[in-house]
């Protein structure tokens, strides 16, 4: 399988090689004038549209860039959780409302109001996607 697939690989790289040649040594095909404009030719291009490129195609790498740095950093962090849980001693979580332990009720003792606060806010948030979405005016 894995000669199968490498030869495979090989053909594609060698037909690539060979149409790049072919492209190159300008024996192409004829082609034909349609408009002397600029603006409108698809061989040249203006100064406007080289600096729209330009701008195009640096947004989009620096959008490439700046989302693989934060899936990078939100991997360290992960990765720097897993190892300090590793590194600390087993703590079972009980998966029931009572306050003692390491259990549901507990967490939502201690972080009362943040849980209130998020819920606010995603019942807010769900008002005004209905709103938006059914074109309701206040």
């Amino acid at each position: 399988m894995r000669n199968t697939l490498l030869s495979v690989a090989v053909v594609i790289f060698v037909l690539l090689i060979i149409g790049g040649l072919a492209i190159t040594s300008g024996g192409g095909l004829p082609t034909v004038t349609q408009v002397t404009n600029a603006e409108g030719s698809v061989t040249q291009a203006t100064d406007s549209q080289l600096g729209t490129l330009a701008l195009v195609v640096f947004l989009i790498i620096g959008g490439l860039v700046s989302m693989a740095g934060g899936l990078a950093l939100v991997f360290w962090l992960l990765n720097r959780q897993v190892t300090t849980a590793q590194k600390s001693e087993a703590r079972p979580f009980i998966f029931s409302l009572s306050t003692e332990g390491n259990s549901i009720g507990a967490m939502v003792q201690e972080n009362i109001y943040m849980l209130i606060f998020t819920i606010g806010i995603l019942f807010m948030l769900a008002f005004l996607g209905l709103v938006a979405f059914t074109g309701a005016i206040f």
